[in-house]
Protein backbone atom coordinates (compact mmCIF):
# COMPACT_ATOMS: atom_id res chain seq x y z
CA UNK A 1 0.00 0.00 0.00
CA UNK A 2 1.49 3.61 -0.79
CA UNK A 3 1.91 5.39 1.74
CA UNK A 4 1.40 8.81 0.28
CA UNK A 5 -1.32 11.05 1.80
CA UNK A 6 -1.00 9.46 5.54
CA UNK A 7 -1.28 6.33 4.64
CA UNK A 8 -0.32 3.11 6.66
CA UNK A 9 0.13 -0.64 5.92
CA UNK A 10 -2.38 -3.06 7.29
CA UNK A 11 -2.04 -3.80 10.96
CA UNK A 12 -3.84 -5.76 13.28
CA UNK A 13 -4.46 -5.40 17.36
CA UNK A 14 -4.24 -8.78 19.18
CA UNK A 15 -4.55 -10.16 22.66
CA UNK A 16 -3.17 -13.50 22.02
CA UNK A 17 0.26 -13.43 23.73
CA UNK A 18 1.76 -16.44 21.27
CA UNK A 19 1.24 -13.64 18.51
CA UNK A 20 4.59 -11.80 20.03
CA UNK A 21 7.80 -12.71 19.27
CA UNK A 22 10.18 -11.40 21.67
CA UNK A 23 12.78 -11.09 19.83
CA UNK A 24 10.92 -8.19 18.37
CA UNK A 25 9.88 -7.23 21.59
CA UNK A 26 13.27 -6.62 23.06
CA UNK A 27 14.27 -4.69 19.88
CA UNK A 28 11.08 -2.43 20.07
CA UNK A 29 11.69 -1.82 23.99
CA UNK A 30 15.69 -1.30 23.73
CA UNK A 31 14.24 1.46 20.82
CA UNK A 32 12.16 3.04 23.18
CA UNK A 33 15.01 3.14 25.77
CA UNK A 34 12.96 0.51 28.04
CA UNK A 35 15.04 -2.13 29.45
CA UNK A 36 13.37 -3.60 32.47
CA UNK A 37 16.34 -3.95 34.71
CA UNK A 38 17.09 -1.80 37.70
CA UNK A 39 20.56 -0.64 36.43
CA UNK A 40 20.75 -1.14 33.01
CA UNK A 41 23.80 -0.46 31.10
CA UNK A 42 24.44 2.71 28.91
CA UNK A 43 26.01 3.81 25.92
CA UNK A 44 27.69 7.88 26.37
CA UNK A 45 24.94 8.97 24.45
CA UNK A 46 22.04 7.90 26.94
CA UNK A 47 21.06 4.59 24.56
CA UNK A 48 20.62 1.16 25.95
CA UNK A 49 23.57 -1.15 26.01
CA UNK A 50 22.07 -4.25 26.21
CA UNK A 51 18.56 -5.27 25.30
CA UNK A 52 15.85 -7.15 27.41
CA UNK A 53 17.09 -10.71 27.00
CA UNK A 54 14.18 -12.55 25.16
CA UNK A 55 13.91 -15.61 27.47
CA UNK A 56 13.12 -13.02 30.18
CA UNK A 57 10.48 -11.08 28.15
CA UNK A 58 8.89 -14.91 27.63
CA UNK A 59 8.53 -14.94 31.06
CA UNK A 60 7.05 -11.71 31.55
CA UNK A 61 4.61 -12.17 28.66
CA UNK A 62 3.91 -15.89 30.38
CA UNK A 63 2.68 -14.38 33.58
CA UNK A 64 1.14 -11.22 32.46
CA UNK A 65 -2.32 -10.63 32.83
CA UNK A 66 -2.57 -9.18 29.84
CA UNK A 67 -1.22 -8.32 26.57
CA UNK A 68 -2.01 -6.12 23.89
CA UNK A 69 -0.01 -5.88 20.82
CA UNK A 70 -0.33 -4.69 17.08
CA UNK A 71 1.36 -5.65 14.34
CA UNK A 72 2.03 -4.22 10.40
CA UNK A 73 2.59 -5.95 7.36
CA UNK A 74 5.69 -4.81 5.14
CA UNK A 75 8.12 -2.01 6.09
CA UNK A 76 7.64 0.24 8.79
CA UNK A 77 7.70 3.45 7.52
CA UNK A 78 9.98 5.81 8.88
CA UNK A 79 12.36 3.15 9.79
CA UNK A 80 13.09 -0.09 11.11
CA UNK A 81 13.30 -0.01 14.54
CA UNK A 82 15.51 -3.31 14.70
CA UNK A 83 19.30 -3.55 13.93
CA UNK A 84 20.00 -5.55 10.54
CA UNK A 85 21.74 -8.48 11.88
CA UNK A 86 18.19 -8.55 14.43
CA UNK A 87 16.03 -8.67 11.65
CA UNK A 88 17.78 -10.77 9.53
CA UNK A 89 18.36 -13.50 12.19
CA UNK A 90 14.36 -12.93 12.76
CA UNK A 91 13.51 -13.70 9.03
CA UNK A 92 15.59 -16.58 8.59
CA UNK A 93 13.45 -18.08 11.58
CA UNK A 94 10.53 -17.33 10.40
CA UNK A 95 10.67 -16.27 6.64
CA UNK A 96 7.26 -16.18 5.39
CA UNK A 97 3.75 -17.13 6.79
CA UNK A 98 2.31 -19.69 4.28
CA UNK A 99 -1.15 -19.93 2.99
CA UNK A 100 -3.29 -22.89 1.50
CA UNK A 101 -3.52 -21.09 -1.71
CA UNK A 102 0.73 -21.50 -2.09
CA UNK A 103 0.68 -17.62 -1.48
CA UNK A 104 2.97 -16.28 0.97
CA UNK A 105 2.94 -13.16 3.10
CA UNK A 106 6.05 -11.54 5.03
CA UNK A 107 6.09 -11.68 8.83
CA UNK A 108 4.05 -9.36 10.96
CA UNK A 109 6.13 -6.74 12.54
CA UNK A 110 5.29 -5.69 16.05
CA UNK A 111 5.37 -2.18 16.10
CA UNK A 112 3.12 -1.18 19.67
CA UNK A 113 2.96 -3.19 22.44
CA UNK A 114 1.71 -2.54 26.05
CA UNK A 115 1.07 -5.16 29.20
CA UNK A 116 -0.76 -5.36 32.34
CA UNK A 117 -0.43 -7.07 35.50
CA UNK A 118 -3.03 -7.64 38.23
CA UNK A 119 -4.26 -10.03 41.26
CA UNK A 120 -7.46 -10.55 38.84
CA UNK A 121 -9.99 -8.74 41.28
CA UNK A 122 -8.92 -5.60 42.90
CA UNK A 123 -5.76 -3.60 41.17
CA UNK A 124 -3.71 -3.86 38.05
CA UNK A 125 -0.79 -2.01 36.78
CA UNK A 126 0.38 -1.31 33.12
CA UNK A 127 4.04 -1.39 32.22
CA UNK A 128 6.24 -1.55 29.16
CA UNK A 129 3.56 0.32 26.61
CA UNK A 130 6.13 0.72 23.72
CA UNK A 131 5.59 2.66 20.12
CA UNK A 132 8.02 1.80 16.73
CA UNK A 133 9.58 5.57 17.29
CA UNK A 134 8.50 6.80 13.62
CA UNK A 135 4.87 5.55 14.46
CA UNK A 136 4.34 7.48 17.54
CA UNK A 137 2.18 10.16 17.59
CA UNK A 138 -0.63 8.20 15.15
CA UNK A 139 -2.96 6.56 17.70
CA UNK A 140 -1.25 3.53 18.27
CA UNK A 141 -0.37 4.01 22.01
CA UNK A 142 -3.97 5.11 23.03
CA UNK A 143 -5.26 1.67 20.74
CA UNK A 144 -3.25 -0.53 23.01
CA UNK A 145 -4.06 1.58 26.64
CA UNK A 146 -7.40 1.60 25.20
CA UNK A 147 -7.36 -1.88 24.79
CA UNK A 148 -6.27 -3.07 28.14
CA UNK A 149 -8.29 -0.86 29.94
CA UNK A 150 -11.35 -2.16 28.67
CA UNK A 151 -10.61 -5.46 28.77
CA UNK A 152 -9.90 -4.91 32.87
CA UNK A 153 -12.89 -3.16 33.32
CA UNK A 154 -14.82 -6.10 31.87
CA UNK A 155 -12.87 -8.15 34.95
CA UNK A 156 -14.45 -5.89 36.99
CA UNK A 157 -10.57 -4.08 37.84
CA UNK A 158 -11.25 -0.38 38.25
CA UNK A 159 -8.06 0.39 40.66
CA UNK A 160 -5.55 0.56 37.93
CA UNK A 161 -2.03 2.72 37.83
CA UNK A 162 0.44 2.60 35.02
CA UNK A 163 4.04 3.18 35.73
CA UNK A 164 5.54 6.02 33.38
CA UNK A 165 8.85 7.94 32.66
CA UNK A 166 8.15 11.79 32.91
CA UNK A 167 8.11 12.43 29.32
CA UNK A 168 5.28 9.88 28.90
CA UNK A 169 2.63 11.45 31.29
CA UNK A 170 1.36 13.79 29.35
CA UNK A 171 0.06 10.69 27.49
CA UNK A 172 -1.25 9.26 30.26
CA UNK A 173 -3.02 12.00 31.47
CA UNK A 174 -4.68 12.81 28.45
CA UNK A 175 -5.80 9.31 27.99
CA UNK A 176 -7.48 10.04 31.84
CA UNK A 177 -4.71 8.72 34.01
CA UNK A 178 -3.69 11.25 37.06
CA UNK A 179 -2.14 11.45 40.50
CA UNK A 180 -4.24 9.63 42.48
CA UNK A 181 -6.28 10.93 46.21
CA UNK A 182 -3.31 10.20 48.49
CA UNK A 183 -0.10 11.50 45.94
CA UNK A 184 1.63 8.10 46.31
CA UNK A 185 4.12 7.24 44.17
CA UNK A 186 6.40 4.50 42.85
CA UNK A 187 9.14 3.06 45.23
CA UNK A 188 11.81 1.15 44.31
CA UNK A 189 13.59 -1.65 46.29
CA UNK A 190 17.11 -1.81 47.03
CA UNK A 191 17.85 -4.58 49.11
CA UNK A 192 19.59 -2.36 52.11
CA UNK A 193 18.12 0.77 54.17
CA UNK A 194 20.55 3.71 53.43
CA UNK A 195 20.28 7.24 54.66
CA UNK A 196 19.38 9.65 52.54
CA UNK A 197 23.26 10.83 52.15
CA UNK A 198 24.23 7.47 51.55
CA UNK A 199 22.25 7.54 48.52
CA UNK A 200 22.68 8.80 44.80
CA UNK A 201 19.69 9.83 42.56
CA UNK A 202 21.09 8.64 38.46
CA UNK A 203 19.30 8.94 35.45
CA UNK A 204 19.29 5.94 33.55
CA UNK A 205 17.57 6.18 30.45
CA UNK A 206 13.81 6.68 31.42
CA UNK A 207 13.84 6.53 34.74
CA UNK A 208 15.35 8.21 37.53
CA UNK A 209 16.63 5.61 40.37
CA UNK A 210 18.13 5.80 43.95
CA UNK A 211 21.76 4.25 44.20
CA UNK A 212 22.79 2.62 47.18
CA UNK A 213 26.29 3.51 48.28
CA UNK A 214 27.64 -0.17 48.02
CA UNK A 215 26.58 0.09 43.68
CA UNK A 216 27.45 3.79 43.87
CA UNK A 217 31.56 3.14 42.35
CA UNK A 218 29.95 0.74 39.31
CA UNK A 219 27.58 3.45 38.11
CA UNK A 220 28.54 6.93 38.96
CA UNK A 221 32.39 6.76 38.32
CA UNK A 222 34.48 9.26 40.29
CA UNK A 223 35.45 12.75 38.90
CA UNK A 224 38.79 10.84 38.10
CA UNK A 225 37.73 8.40 36.09
CA UNK A 226 36.12 10.60 33.97
CA UNK A 227 39.32 12.92 33.65
CA UNK A 228 41.19 9.58 32.59
CA UNK A 229 37.95 9.18 29.76
CA UNK A 230 38.77 12.49 28.88
CA UNK A 231 41.96 12.09 27.97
Amino acid sequence: MALSGGLLPQTSISLNKDAVDVVQLSALLAATRQNCLQFPLLQPDGSLAEAAHPSKLRLALHYSTLVVSIHMRGPIPGGDYMHTTDRKHQQQRTPFLNFSLGQSRPVPRLIAFGRATSDHALTASIHDLAVAPSLQRRGFGRRILQKLLRELGRRGITDIAALAAPEQRPFFTACGFGDDELNSTTMLYLRSSMTSREDSVKRFGRKSLVIPAALRAMYMPSSGQHDMERS
